[in-house]
């Protein structure tokens, strides 16, 4: 009797521990996948998610959808267009109160808790306005919306949706061709009164037709002018190249950033650091094409930036179409390591947390490498279909819009 009553003692102590290990979730891992939401239909939206504390808010099946960013459940959704690939800007925007999308022909801003629109500016019906432009990203500051388009820069007040402003872009470009020059990027800075734009157009005057591009400094509370650069029709090449004398390039500035009293810029197959206060040109270095390397007639050939450009303290990072990932001094442009990437890049690459992540959007998954040293901790391309947006990456995910799927994966 007291041997039985002692071997069930002991059997309820294992089944209780076994059980309670049993019950221990796995720890997930960095690329893990939290949750997924399948598509209606398959998508092609390119416009990055967007992580705001708990939830992610993004486009699919014409919607913009708010979801929690721990599970993937549903919050909120309203209709934005009529077709599953809304979305003309490659960003959305948030503050403490609203989230803000741009559609080309109207802008709006919705409340971030609860989906209702707070207002809605249609601007245009002609798709001329804002097409050809190449995805860029509008941006904001505490008062002000600041949305690309041809020929100008629009300035919207953030409480009514109100253009207020304008930044015109006529400058710098023949007179019969200046309608064509379109804003690719505007970046307000949040330490003074500057707001910096970067555009592109081609030059069909010039024979052959050739893309070229320029930078402009305005005061982004009075629309004066304060510095003009044009985009640089040459520059000498670097060890790389086997050409010695100056090599020609196409200009469009396809991506800029700014540090302290630096702006970096993403001339074309080039890359350029200017003192963001005068204008001035720092260095301007040619993007070495490593995707043929070793191929004959490919030893000067370019390599190029398409939003693949972002920045932090110690260094310059670039995300290039021809397949690597590169990051650069600041005082020299020197290049501290690369990572062959394989597939051309046109996605948004986000640097957090000491990690530089993106999804490399030419059919090469979602990379996340060590911005110190160049390991690569993360790649992998998705269960099924492909990972296609920009990558949105905070509070610990990374959230993309693939071609079958939303997914969210584990960023830590």
């Amino acid at each position: 009797m007291f041997y039985n009553s002692i071997f069930k003692i002991i059997s309820l102590i294992v089944f209780i521990v076994g059980s309670c290990t049993d019950s221990t979730p796995d720890p997930v891992k960095l690329g893990d996948i939290a949750w997924s939401i399948a598509h209606k239909e398959e998508q092609t939206t390119s416009v990055q998610p967007l992580i705001d504390d708990s939830n992610v808010f993004f486009y699919q099946d014409g919607f913009l959808k708010s979801t929690k960013l721990s599970n993937g459940a549903l919050n909120w959704q309203v209709q934005v267009w009529n077709n599953s690939s809304a979305g003309s800007f490659r960003n959305l925007l948030s503050d403490e109160n609203n989230i803000y999308l741009d559609r080309g022909f109207f802008f709006r801003a919705y409340e971030k808790d609860t989906g209702r629109l707070v207002w809605n500016t249609n601007y245009t019906n002609d798709g001329y306005a804002f097409s050809g432009l190449g995805g860029p990203r509008i941006s904001q500051d505490e008062e002000y919306l600041y949305l690309p388009r041809k020929g100008r820069v629009l300035k919207v007040n953030k409480s009514s949706g109100e253009i207020t402003g304008e930044f015109s872009l006529d400058r710098l470009v023949p007179e019969s061709i200046k309608h064509l020059q379109g804003a690719t990027e505007s970046i307000p800075s949040l330490d003074d009164d500057f707001i910096y734009i970067s555009t592109g157009y081609y030059d069909t005057l010039s024979t052959p037709v050739l893309i070229k591009g320029n930078v402009f400094a305005f005061n982004k509370h009075t629309g004066d002018l304060i510095w003009e650069v044009r985009g640089p029709e040459k520059v000498q090449p670097t060890d790389e190249f086997e050409a010695t004398d100056s090599l020609l390039i196409e200009s469009p500035i396809k991506d800029i950033d700014i540090y302290e009293n630096y702006l970096v810029a993403g001339v074309g197959p080039t890359i350029m650091l200017l003192d963001r206060l005068s204008g001035e040109i720092l260095w301007h270095i040619p993007i070495k094409n490593r995707m043929f390397t070793g191929v004959p007639s490919h030893e000067n050939t370019f390599g190029g930036i398409w939003v693949g450009l972002t920045v932090d303290y110690s260094g310059i990072y670039i995300v290039t179409i021809d397949g690597t990932a590169r990051k650069l001094d600041w005082e020299t442009g020197n290049e501290i390591w690369s990572v062959n990437i394989v597939y051309s890049n046109i996605s948004i690459p986000t640097v957090l947390d000491g990690k530089l992540y993106f999804n490399n959007s030419g059919g090469g998954g979602i990379w996340v490498i060590d911005a110190t040293t160049g390991a690569v901790l993360f790649n992998s391309r998705p269960p099924e279909g492909s990972y296609i947006s920009s990558l949105g990456v905070g509070n610990g995910h990374m959230v993309n819009i693939g071609n079958l799927k939303v997914y969210c994966l584990y960023a830590e």
